[in-house]
């Protein structure tokens, strides 16, 4: 006669367990022949609906995920109203299992699979299935990813509003030149931390459509657009700001190692300046004078 002990730790190792749960589901008579059950329970696992018992390993990894929302509280909500979230741990529970199977992961390396995986899920990276959620999840990952590298960095440092663009060794540099240099030749450098966005749709219209309750009662329209999410050290705080497709091929090839003669030139590559007459330097200086960049002789 089998005894409950031995079904307990069949069902256990199925919540535990994903790579188990999937090989009995697959092959439950070879799998089954192991723990000498009796007909009866041989039976009444043989009929197991396993879709039931891996929605149950979900919840178990959805519980124990629940500090991961800090950051992520509007993707979170969208995925609740959408239906969505216990699908989504559901499919999470295996990675998340064999992750703390090998290894100790502190919350922001918990928090980055979590996301590295969300957006790999077909709801989130097939972006006309719900339209919106990619975008949405995009812009909190930014606006994690930057505040965290900033405290990471030790914090947000205001500078110095007397100083103007810094050469390497620290020393000002003005942008009277020697007659040997040119602006193009300075490289730009990102004071604090910042990355670039690109969107289809809005998220920050998403966030008011959820906290007014209408998701599903407003339309939302699809259009490219960039933002560039910076921890302004000067004010110390999370700045967004709109681009247009030009300031965002820009600051994307902003590294700190090239000239702005060798950044406009990769952005030209890159198909978004066309036959127009641009101002480069009037946007490396507007970045400039916001503290976003500063100049540095190479």
């Amino acid at each position: 006669m089998t005894t409950a002990s031995t079904v307990h730790a069949i069902l256990a190792r199925c919540l535990i367990d994903a790579t188990f749960c999937e090989h009995l589901a697959s092959h439950k008579g070879d799998v089954l022949g192991r723990f000498g059950l009796d007909d009866a329970a041989s039976r009444d696992f043989m009929n197991l609906d396993f879709r039931i018992v891996r929605r149950f390993a979900g919840q178990i990894t959805k519980v124990q995920s629940n500090g991961l929302w800090q950051w992520f509280p509007f993707t979170r909500q969208m995925l609740k109203s959408l239906g969505l979230e216990l699908e989504v741990f559901t499919a999470y529970s295996a990675q998340y299992q064999r992750a703390r199977a090998t290894r100790e992961l502190n919350r922001a390396e918990q928090t980055s699979d979590f996301v590295k995986f969300l957006f790999m899920q077909p709801c989130v990276s097939q972006l006309d299935v719900y339209p919106g959620l990619r975008d949405l999840l995009l812009h909190e990952e930014l606006n994690w990813s930057v505040q965290t590298a900033a405290a990471a960095g030790g914090g947000m440092k205001s500078p110095d509003p007397r100083l103007g663009p810094r050469s390497g060794d620290g020393t000002a540099v003005g942008l009277n030149l020697p007659e040997d240099r040119s602006p193009e030749d300075l490289v730009p450098v990102v004071r604090g931390f910042l990355r670039v966005g690109e969107f289809c749709y809005d998220p920050l219209e998403i966030i008011a459509a959820l906290k007014a309750d209408a998701l599903g009662r407003r339309s939302r329209s699809k259009s490219s657009r960039f933002r560039v999410y910076w921890a302004d050290a000067g004010r110390g705080e999370l700045r967004i700001m709109d681009l247009d497709q030009i300031g965002a091929s820009l600051l994307s090839h902003v590294d700190g190692r090239q000239s702005i003669c060798a950044i406009v030139s990769k952005a030209d590559a890159g198909g978004p300046v066309g036959d127009r007459a641009v101002d480069f330097m009037g946007f490396f200086r507007t970045a400039l004078g916001l503290g976003m960049l500063e100049l540095r002789l190479p």
